[in-house]
């Protein structure tokens, strides 16, 4: 229950905080954005881990979520880029084959071959979408 208390007390001093500092808050979300579905799944791991009683079966369940999450982001990523985009002819292939077979493995070795290869684009400020539209 301390845990929870803790949990509880930081949310509401990063609310006070971003409140008081939207530059703060755009920081951290561009700084965040490229993990916040991993953030996600792990603090929901946590806290089911907290309020259940069998903590390990919840946090494994969190663990197999988190990795089927990562995934299905990654393998979806893989199949909307064209055959062009790799450099040898059965590349996506054997990518597809990997993340396939050895899916933890997979995922994190094409995870770090796509931020090499294609860096995350910057995501543009509220403002400049509320023009635009």
């Amino acid at each position: 229950m301390a845990w929870l208390m803790l949990f509880v007390a930081l949310g509401v001093t990063l609310a006070f905080a971003f409140t008081a500092r939207p530059d703060l808050r755009a920081r951290v979300y561009e700084a965040a954005l490229p993990f916040l579905p991993w953030v996600v799944c792990g603090l929901a791991a946590i806290v089911a881990g907290l309020l259940a009683e069998t903590g390990a079966a919840s946090v494994v369940v969190g663990g197999v979520l988190l990795v089927l999450m990562a995934w299905l982001h990654e393998f979806a990523f893989l199949m909307r880029q064209g055959d062009d985009a790799f450099p040898g002819r059965f590349d996506k292939l054997i990518w597809a084959f990997l993340m396939i077979v050895l899916p933890p493995v997979g995922v994190l070795a094409f995870w770090s071959y796509r931020r090499a290869h294609w860096p995350l684009a910057k995501p543009s400020p509220a403002s400049i979408a509320h023009e635009l539209s």
